[in-house]
C-alpha cells in the first residue's frame, strides 16, 4: 500500500550466496498464523520457566518406552527443549515487521548461526536450495514444539501426582508435609504410593488436550489400502507433514495446482500385493485339506483343528495380526491381489507450504527435471 511504502520496510543484507536464506525468511515473516504462534510459544516458555526445560527426564523416558532404534544424545534433545530456533526465529521476523521511518536493512546472520549451531554443522551454499532450507527450518520447529509439550505433559502429571498424595494425606492422620519439602513440577524423583497416585483415566486426559499453541505448519495425511478381492481394509496409515510435496505433471508444457493436487490424492492400483486377510483365509483353505487327508495322525489332526480355529478368530478380530503359535503357509504360496491405495489431507494444517516438485526418474541417468 502507498502507507507502507512510505514508512518503509525492513530489508535483509545479502553478504554472500544468502540469497535463498533471506527468501525464506521473509516468505515466513508475511505470515500472521506463524508469527502468533511464536508469540505464545515464547512467552508459554518463559512462564514456565528455562528451568523446566533443562529437566530431560521425560525425553529418556520416551526413549526407554521405544527401546529399539537410534538413542538422541543428551544434547540434541536439550536444545529441542530450550527450543533455540523457535525464538531466534521469533527475533527477526519480528524485526522484519517493523515499520521503520527510515531506510533500515538487518542481517539474518544471527539466525543462520543458531542454525548452524543447533546442527553443528554449517549451511550449504553452493547449492541455494530455498526449499531444503524451509524444511528444515519447519521440522525443526515442528520438533522444538513436540519436545515442549512432552515436557508440560509431564510436568502436568507431577503436578497431579503430588495433588492427588495431599489429598490422601489430608484425609488421614498423618502430619502434613512441610511447604519446604514439597515437590515441584521440575523434579522428577517422585515415589508416591499408589493409592496417592492420580488416576489412570485423568492422565491419560492430560495426553488428549489439545496445546494452547498449535503448530500451524503441521497437518497430517491418511493413506489407505482396500483390497479389490476381499475389500479388506487395515488401519491407514498416519503421517505428519510440515511441506507438502507435490510433483508436477510433465504429460504438457503446462498445469494447474488442482492437477498437482490431483496427483496426490488420486486413487492408486498396486499388483502384487500380499493382503493380510487373504492369506489368512488361505492358511485355512489350507489347512482344511490337510485334514480332509484320512492318514494324518490324531495328534497332527488336533494341532491342524486348534490352528483353524485361531485363523477364524482372528479374522473375525482382526486380521492384522495373525494368531500366535500358528505357522502361516509361507508367502510365495500366499495369493497375489490387487489393492487399491488412495491418500487424503486427515489433518490441515494453518498454513499449507507447499512444494512443487519437478524431477523426474531417469532409469537411463539420474534425476532431471522437466520444464512444465
Amino acid at each position: 500500500s502507498k502507507s507502507s511504502r512510505k514508512k518503509g520496510v525492513v530489508g535483509l543484507v545479502n553478504p554472500a550466496n544468502d540469497c535463498f536464506l533471506n527468501s525464506v525468511l521473509q516468505a515466513l515473516a508475511g505470515l500472521p498464523e506463524l508469527r502468533l504462534y511464536l508469540i505464545k510459544e515464547t512467552h508459554t516458555r518463559k512462564l514456565d520457566g528455562a528451568e523446566l526445560y533443562r529437566d530431560l527426564g521425560a525425553a529418556l523416558e520416551e526413549q526407554k518406552k521405544e527401546g529399539v532404534g537410534k538413542q538422541e544424545p543428551e544434547w540434541k534433545l536439550l536444545g529441542l527443549q530450550q527450543g533455540r530456533i523457535t525464538a531466534s526465529l521469533k527475533q527477526i521476523l519480528d524485526a522484519l515487521n517493523e515499520r521503520p521511518i527510515y531506510k533500515k536493512t538487518i542481517s539474518a546472520q544471527q539466525f543462520v548461526r543458531a542454525v548452524e549451531e543447533t546442527f553443528r554443522t554449517r549451511i550449504n551454499r553452493t547449492q541455494q536450495d530455498a526449499q531444503e532450507f524451509l524444511q528444515v527450518v519447519a521440522e525443526r520447529l515442528a520438533d522444538e514444539h513436540t519436545a515442549a509439550l512432552r515436557v508440560r505433559r509431564q510436568a502436568k502429571r507431577r503436578q497431579l501426582n503430588v495433588e492427588a498424595a495431599k489429598a490422601g494425606l489430608s484425609g488421614s492422620s498423618t502430619p502434613e508435609v512441610p511447604a519446604s519439602e514439597e515437590v515441584r513440577p521440575k523434579d522428577s524423583k517422585l515415589d508416591l504410593p499408589q493409592h496417592e497416585i492420580a488416576s489412570p483415566e485423568l492422565l491419560s486426559s492430560i495426553e488428549q488436550q489439545p496445546d494452547a499453541a498449535l503448530f500451524p505448519l503441521e497437518g497430517k495425511l491418511e493413506s489407505q489400502v482396500e483390497c479389490s478381492h476381499c475389500r479388506f481394509k487395515p488401519k491407514p496409515s498416519v503421517s505428519s507433514f510440515v511441506s507438502l510435496t507435490l510433483h508436477v505433471p510433465h504429460q504438457s508444457n503446462s498445469t494447474t495446482l488442482n492437477a498437482c493436487f490431483d496427483g496426490l490424492l488420486k486413487v492408486e492400483r498396486i499388483d502384487d500385493f500380499i493382503c493380510e486377510k487373504c492369506r489368512l483365509e488361505h492358511a485355512v483353505t489350507f489347512n482344511e485339506r490337510q485334514l480332509a487327508k484320512s492318514n494324518i495322525p490324531q495328534e497332527q489332526r488336533a494341532t491342524l483343528e486348534a490352528d483353524c480355529a485361531k485363523l477364524r478368530a482372528a479374522l473375525a478380530d482382526d486380521p492384522e495380526k495373525p494368531p500366535e503359535g500358528v505357522t502361516l503357509p509361507d508367502t510365495s504360496l500366499a495369493p497375489k491381489r490387487q489393492i487399491t491405495r488412495h491418500t487424503r489431507i486427515s489433518s490441515f494444517p494453518r498454513i499449507l507450504a507447499v512444494h512443487l516438485s519437478r524431477s523426474v526418474w531417469d532409469p537411463h541417468s539420474s534425476s532431471s527435471k522437466n520444464m512444465a
